[in-house]
């Protein structure tokens, strides 16, 4: 049995969003639970579909004795600010030094983290743990889908490993794995080596699923490149939205043969870069999307709308207008459109009561590309707490909380769009957000969703057609339009471009 150290420190940055991550957004829960350290880890996280807690469960299944240090996650943004970055390293440090004498640990990190003190904030995190822990103890990192990997994290490191899935449903496998992987570096002994292999271009958010091809295919070729002497193969798909060196795709292998650890990383990142021409799709703009919609729907389903700009889990805020007012425009029977961060309309909602109304400038709180409020008159169709169980297999396990939350309707008589709103932002990736409130997203028209790719776990297999939508807001879908000023040079910010 071996003394093995948890923690966690989550933060997917987009360095375009005008947002910062401040420390009680780490505090405070959402979808996830808000921070939590010591042994207090393992049971708030028992069950859920994350890293950790598939990493607590195969170790003590194992026989290992564990420590908790700190795990926390915020909302993607902008930066995380110096402050919080500080004070939760602190407490993961002298979460360290409170634990005694250890056999490993294991950091759940989302590998995409920029501070205002740090570009590579994951690789700072890893610095600091290291040098805490001294250069012999085994460390073993799970990283997001959409990390964007630098050397030096690597170099700080016995092993990494990556969520093969987008929607990432493999959170909890993917630390279970990392679990199996410690094991092995305790037991044996040898050093092991981390080779990183990065690519040659950015690709898109929403051309990265594991759900289509190219990236289906890919991510099913990964395991064929395990052999004796390696532990683990990995691509990571990049964060684009990013302004940082080592933003993009990247292989990543570990193990004790340091040659072959080498030799598969340069054969693993050709998977992705062979395909380059591959990773490729249309975005609609509002008013062709809505044409199109009305003419995909046969009443078995909902035709989604992906407002990918604006989805709460690539750095938005969850409160552009310019999607709803297309909807609105286009006199749609039967539409609705979610989950809206407003918490002025959910005030006023619970002051107004059901079936009352009340009007506001409603959304758009930053103008973000030109975007401007809503101004209308809206009904109150239903109010909730904002505490819910999810039900879909991204957040599995998970108790959401997104502060009160109510239905509200407007547009014209005939055709009027119901719109989720609730007080914390978070992206539309479970059909318990809607259900909530007493929408049943299968019996939608058309269905707007805030999100990019999360929300085709829980809601793909209902929908008639699924439309990516480019309207106003903080994620921008092609990195081309962004103005990057520290990525590393001769990086393509398209494929085939």
């Amino acid at each position: 049995m071996a003394h093995i150290a948890v923690g966690g420190f989550h933060h997917e940055t987009n360095t375009f969003a005008p947002s910062t991550a401040i420390y009680d957004d780490f505090v405070t829960s959402d979808a996830w639970p808000g921070l939590c350290s010591g042994n207090d880890i393992f049971e708030k996280t028992q069950g859920i579909n994350l890293p950790v807690a598939g990493f607590v469960q195969q170790a003590k299944n194992a026989g290992h004795e564990l420590s908790g240090l700190v795990w926390c996650a915020a909302p993607p943004s902008g930066p995380v600010t110096t402050h919080a970055f500080e004070n939760v390293m602190e407490q993961m440090l002298n979460g360290i030094s409170k634990a005694g004498p250890i056999d490993g640990l294991f950091m759940d990190l989302h590998g995409a983290m920029v501070s205002e003190n740090f570009a590579d904030g994951d690789g700072e995190i890893l610095k600091r743990v290291r040098g805490a822990i001294g250069p012999n103890i085994p460390l073993v990192v799970a990283l997001d889908f959409h990390a964007n990997i630098s050397p030096q994290m690597c170099a700080q490191v016995d092993g990494i490993v990556v969520y093969q899935t987008y929607p990432h449903v493999d959170m909890f496998e993917t630390g279970a794995r990392a679990a199996n992987i410690l094991n092995q570096i305790i037991i044996d002994g040898k050093k092991r080596t981390v080779a990183l292999a990065q690519g040659s271009f950015l690709v898109p958010l929403t051309w990265q699923s594991t759900l289509a091809e190219p990236a289906k295919g890919i991510y099913a070729n990964l395991d064929g490149l395990k052999a004796p002497g390696i532990d683990a193969v990995s691509i990571a798909m990049g964060f684009p939205p990013a302004d940082v060196f080592d933003c993009g795709p990247a292989a990543v292998v570990s193990g004790a043969d340091e040659a072959l650890v080498k030799e598969t990383a340069n054969k693993t990142i050709k998977l992705l870069t062979d395909l380059e021409n591959d990773f490729a799709g249309t975005l609609y703009q509002p008013d062709d999307a809505l044409r199109l919609a009305v003419k995909i729907f046969n009443g078995n389903g909902p035709v989604i709308l992906a407002d990918t700009q604006d989805n709460p889990g690539g750095g938005g805020d969850g409160d552009t207008t310019g999607l709803l007012k297309a909807m609105i425009k286009a006199n749609v029977k039967n539409a609705a459109a979610g989950i809206f961060a407003e918490p002025m309309a959910v005030k006023k909602s619970i002051e107004a009561g059901i079936g009352q109304s009340f009007e506001m400038d409603f959304g758009s709180s930053k103008r973000f590309n030109g975007d401007t409020p809503l101004h209308a008159t809206f009904k109150v169709l239903a109010l909730g707490s904002g505490k819910f169980k999810a039900e879909g297999p991204f957040f599995a396990g998970a108790e959401i909380d997104l502060g009160p939350m109510a239905l509200l309707e407007t547009g014209h008589e005939a055709h009027k769009v119901k719109i989720a709103v609730s007080t914390k932002k978070q992206q539309a990736a479970d059909r318990a957000m809607f259900k909530h409130l007493g929408i049943d997203p299968e019996k939608c028209s058309v269905l707007a969703l805030k999100s990019s790719v999360h929300f085709r776990a829980d809601f793909e297999k209902m929908a008639a057609d699924i439309l990516i939508v480019e309207a106003p807001g903080a994620n921008t879908a092609d990195p081309r339009k962004l103005d990057y000023k520290n990525i590393r040079p001769g990086i393509k910010h398209f494929p085939g471009n």
